[in-house]
């Protein structure tokens, strides 16, 4: 019966994708095809007059604004080649360099662009900034990463049920607790490190550290604290049949805080495959294991019958169809074991995103993101305490969007507001919330 369950989710998820695809690709043919045209058109001049150098210049924005960076940098070179004492042309062949994470073949250009004296004034901060990022991911230590600090409201911070009877053993019975609007304050730190070990295949250990946490006006039990890290050889492990194709074995651990107290700690590991298909279209497979060990805490009395065992598997596959817009698109599985067989589940999930860069007037170019989720979480068996006669199903949505506005160098503003959504058949795990956070980021 849950194999039928688990294969309908499958196919609800793969239509969602589908259709979802199928929708971006139909907005985004319009808009390319124009672009593509005048891209054809130029090259077919360019064969005709191939000394033409304003010709070549235009074809090289174009590829650019298409995506096409590989096209672009060849255009630029042979433009270079036609005029080598242009410091802008040398600087915006070294920034589609690094944007293309070639970073040492980026240095020199950048480097002539920065000590020519007759560099327009309004892009020589550009020009250091590409450079010192160039620098930056030539060395052997390689450390990146932002600090986001912010407020946060929540329409049901302590995330109960939104109807009024619940049930107990079978029973429906009055609820006396209701979802609760508080303000929390909220920190978010993300850490990337790489080690080059200097082999010159791009071998590294690539190290991460996450850490969430929030601090509750009212509802100190939603009070949370997360440190997660994994660490692993980043290698490639066919680099004569597929130079491009990584693999990463990695090990995971992470310790989560409630109300003020140790609630979990994992162990576990996995790996990651990144597959490049082309320099606008990558796909990521991750699997992870991880042992889960929970701790009773008063506002938890019954946690370790959560204690148990987590398998994930998660594919995503992001395509850049503009010079700074993305998609992407992601489906996912969780199988949880627990020490009781009513908290066992399975959980089938589809994610579809997009962020691009857009201008305001005259300043720097904002971010907006915006995401949507569903799972699809069937359980094993029916938890006797709440209703013995049904077994515990879940749909839920998650959906948000974010808007990233630059004030001053790395720091910028961050406002967000997400929507949860979770339908279940049994009315004690349906619950819903609101919530806007604004708040500064801080990149290094």
């Amino acid at each position: 019966m849950q194999q039928a369950s688990g294969r309908g989710a499958w196919l609800r998820i793969l239509a969602a994708t589908a259709l979802t695809v199928t929708i971006a690709e139909t907005a985004i043919a319009q808009p390319s095809s124009d672009l593509q045209t005048q891209i054809r058109q130029t090259y077919e001049q360019l064969l005709r007059d191939p000394g033409n150098v304003q010709l070549t210049y235009r074809y090289a924005q174009m590829q650019i604004q298409a995506g096409n960076y590989e096209a672009a940098a060849g255009a630029l070179e042979q433009f270079l080649i036609l005029n080598p004492s242009q410091p802008q042309l040398k600087f915006e062949l070294g920034a589609l360099y690094v944007r293309m994470g070639s970073p040492q073949t980026a240095i020199p250009y950048l480097r002539e662009a920065a000590a020519a004296p007759d560099l327009p004034a309004e892009l020589r901060p550009q020009v250091e900034a590409y450079l010192a990022e160039a620098e930056r991911r030539t060395r052997r230590s390689q450390l990146t990463g932002d600090i986001t600090i912010g407020m946060r409201y929540d329409s049901n911070a302590n995330l109960v049920p939104a109807s009024n009877q619940l049930y107990s053993r079978g029973i429906q019975v009055p609820s006396s607790v209701t979802p609760r609007s508080d303000f929390a304050g909220i920190f978010i730190g993300r850490a990337n490190h790489v080690w080059d070990f200097g082999t010159n295949d791009e071998t590294a250990l690539v190290s991460t550290a996450y850490a969430y946490g929030t601090r509750q006006i009212n509802v100190d039990t939603s009070n949370i604290a997360l440190v997660e890290i994994t660490t692993g050889p980043r290698f490639k492990p066919l680099p004569n049949l597929f130079n491009g194709v990584t693999l990463r074995p990695h090990f995971i651990a992470n310790v989560i805080g409630l109300t003020d107290r140790l609630y979990s700690y994992t162990f576990g590991g996995g790996f990651d495959v990144s597959v490049p298909v082309s320099d606008r279209l990558n796909t990521d497979f991750t699997y992870q294991h991880r042992a889960v060990d929970y701790r009773n805490i008063p506002s938890r009395p019954t946690s370790t019958l959560f204690n148990g065992n987590e398998n994930q598997v998660r594919t995503r596959v992001s395509y850049r169809f503009r010079n700074t817009w993305y998609v992407y698109g992601e489906i996912s599985t969780r199988f949880v074991n627990t020490a009781v067989n009513y908290l066992d589940f399975e959980e089938y999930g589809a994610t579809v995103g997009t962020s691009f860069e857009y201008t305001v007037g005259s300043m720097r170019p904002w971010l907006f993101s915006g995401y949507a989720t569903y799972y699809y979480r069937p359980y094993d068996a029916p938890d006797p305490a709440v209703d013995p006669t049904r077994t515990r199903r879940e749909n839920e949505i998650r959906t948000g969007v974010a808007n990233v506005i630059p004030v001053w160098r790395s720091v910028a503003l961050v406002q967000q507001v997400d929507y949860l959504k979770t339908f279940a058949n049994i009315p004690n795990y349906a619950r819903d919330n609101v919530s806007v956070m604004l708040g500064a980021i801080w990149r290094f």
